[in-house]
C-alpha cells in the first residue's frame, strides 16, 4: 500500500503542475455527439482523472489523514452542495454542476493537501506553470487587440472562447497573476525588469477590457496597497503603477486618434454619420471607448441595462429562494430556472437579449444561498469569514510579509468582484481560490522581513 501511495503522489505532481498551466487557458466547448454537455477543455478531464486517482489515495492513506478547521469547512461546503443537488427541483442538471464543483476542490484543495511533502517544490515550480499559462493568454489577448482594436465591443470578441459570458471575466482571470507579477517584483530583485515588463502587460489587457467593476477592484488594491507596503516597497509600487497606467493609457488614445484619422471622412463611419450602429466586422463603425468615460458613467446606473438586468436577476433568486430556504432549488439550476419563468411572465417579443442569455445570478453569495440554501450559504460564508479572520490576524501581526499583502490583496479582489459574478463554477476562477485556501494557512512563518517602516 505505501508503494501504490508513492507512486499515485508522483503522478499527482506533474497533473497538478499542468493543471496550473492550463487554467487559464481553457476553452469551454460542447462535446456534441461523444456526449451532449458543456466541458472546459482541458481542464475538467484532468481534474477527473486527479479526483479519481486522490480518492484511492484518500482511501489507502486515510491514517495519515489530520483534519484542520479550514478541512471541516470546506467538507461542509461539499456536503451542502451534495444536500442541495438531492433535494433540487432539477437532479440531473444539479449532480452534473456537483460533480464539477467537486472535481475543482479536489484539484484546487485536496491535491496540494496531499503534496506537503514537497511543498516549496510544489509552490515554486506551480508558479512558474501558472505563469507561463498567464503569459499564453496575455500574448492571445494582445494578438486579438492588434487585429480588433480597444473598444467596449471588442472586449467581449477578444474574451473568447476562454470567457464566452464578457469582458470582465477575462479581468477576474488576470488580477490574480497582476497581484504576484508585482510581489514578484519585490521578491527577486534581481529579476525586477522581467516581472515588472509583465505587470505593466496584465495592467494594460485590464484595463482595455472596459470593465468598472475591474477599474473598481484595481482601485481597492491600489488603495490596500498604499497601506500595507513598507516605505521603500510603495514608493517602488507608485513608480511601477504611474509608468504602467500612463504607457496603457497612451497606447491607447494613440489608437483612438488612429481610429479616428482613418475613418473620419469614411461614409457609413461612427465620425461621419454619428450612428450607433455598430458591426463587429466593420470597423468603420467602431466608437471610441474612454476609460474615463467608461468611469465616469458609474453613476448611470440605474440607467444601464447590464446592471438593471443583474438587479432583476437577484430578485427573481430570492423569490426562488423562499421556495426551498435550506436546501435551494440546486447548485447549477438558476440559468435554467430564470430562462423558464421569465418566458412564462412574458411574451418572448418583450424580451431583450440579456433576458434570453442563459446565465447564472452574476452574485456568488446570493448564488450559494438561492442554489444551495441557507445550508450551503452558511458553509461559504463561514470559508469566506475564515479568510478575512486570517487576513486581520496577519495585519495584526509584527513581522512584515510579501505573502501575506498578496494574499490579503487577491482575497479583497475574489470578495469584490463575487458581488457582481457567479464564478462558484468557473474553473479559471474557482481553482485558483480553492489552491490559495489550501496554502494559505501554511505559510505564517514564511518570508518574513523587517518593516521598515
Amino acid at each position: 500500500m505505501p508503494m501504490l501511495a508513492q507512486t499515485i503522489r508522483k503522478i499527482l505532481f506533474p497533473l497538478f503542475i499542468v493543471c496550473l498551466c492550463i487554467v487559464p487557458l481553457s476553452i469551454e466547448t460542447n462535446l456534441g455527439g461523444i456526449l451532449p454537455a458543456q466541458i472546459v477543455f482541458l481542464i475538467e478531464p484532468i481534474a477527473c482523472i486527479s479526483c479519481g486517482l486522490l480518492i484511492v489515495l484518500s482511501i489507502i492513506s486515510w491514517k495519515s489523514i489530520h483534519w484542520n478547521t479550514l478541512d471541516k469547512l470546506v467538507a461542509l461546503y461539499v456536503f451542502a452542495t451534495l444536500l442541495s443537488t438531492l433535494f433540487s427541483q432539477n437532479t440531473i442538471t444539479s449532480a452534473k454542476y456537483s460533480v464539477t464543483i467537486i472535481w475543482y476542490i479536489s484539484v484546487g484543495y485536496v491535491l496540494p493537501k496531499w503534496l506537503l511533502t514537497s511543498r516549496k517544490k510544489a509552490i515554486k515550480i506551480g508558479t512558474k506553470s501558472y505563469l507561463i499559462g498567464i503569459c499564453l493568454l496575455a500574448i492571445y489577448v494582445l494578438v486579438q487587440l492588434f487585429r480588433f482594436g480597444i473598444f467596449f465591443e471588442s472586449s467581449y470578441i477578444i474574451s473568447n472562447p476562454f470567457i464566452p459570458q464578457g469582458h470582465s471575466n477575462l479581468s477576474i482571470v488576470l488580477e490574480p497573476a497582476l497581484i504576484l507579477s508585482f510581489i514578484l517584483c519585490l521578491f527577486y530583485p534581481q529579476r525586477q525588469k522581467l516581472f515588472a515588463s509583465l505587470f505593466v502587460i496584465l495592467l494594460a489587457i485590464i484595463m482595455y477590457s472596459c470593465s468598472r467593476a475591474s477599474y473598481l477592484s484595481l482601485g481597492i488594491l491600489t488603495a490596500t496597497s498604499l497601506i500595507f507596503l513598507n516605505k521603500r516597497h510603495k514608493i517602488y509600487f507608485l513608480k511601477l503603477g504611474v509608468f504602467s497606467f500612463a504607457l496603457g493609457l497612451g497606447l491607447w488614445y494613440a489608437h483612438d486618434y488612429v481610429h479616428y484619422l482613418r475613418y473620419k471622412d469614411a461614409d457609413g463611419s461612427f465620425f461621419k454619420d454619428k450612428s450607433l450602429y455598430y458591426d463587429s466586422n466593420n470597423p468603420k463603425t467602431y466608437k471610441h471607448t474612454s476609460m474615463f468615460n467608461e468611469i465616469g458613467a458609474m453613476d448611470k446606473y440605474k440607467k444601464d441595462r447590464s446592471n438593471n438586468e443583474r438587479v432583476e436577476r437577484w430578485k427573481a433568486g430570492l423569490s426562488f429562494w423562499k421556495e426551498n430556504i435550506w436546501t435551494g432549488i440546486g447548485v447549477g439550476t438558476y440559468p435554467d430556472k430564470y430562462l423558464e419563468v421569465i418566458q412564462q411572465q412574458k411574451n418572448k417579443g418583450e424580451l431583450n437579449e440579456l433576458q434570453l442569455r442563459r446565465m447564472n445570478m452574476h452574485n456568488l453569495y446570493l448564488s450559494w444561498l438561492v442554489e444551495g440554501g441557507l445550508l450551503l450559504a452558511l458553509a461559504g460564508l463561514s470559508i469566506i469569514t475564515y479568510l478575512i479572520w486570517q487576513n486581520i490576524r496577519y495585519i495584526r501581526s509584527k513581522k512584515y510579509s510579501l505573502f501575506k499583502i498578496a494574499l490579503g490583496l487577491y482575497t479583497l479582489s475574489f470578495l469584490f468582484h463575487g458581488v457582481g459574478q457567479d464564478f462558484s463554477q468557473e474553473p479559471r476562477v474557482i481553482i485558483l481560490f480553492w489552491i490559495l485556501l489550501a496554502i494559505y494557512p501554511l505559510n505564517r512563518k514564511d518570508n518574513k522581513v523587517k518593516s521598515s517602516k
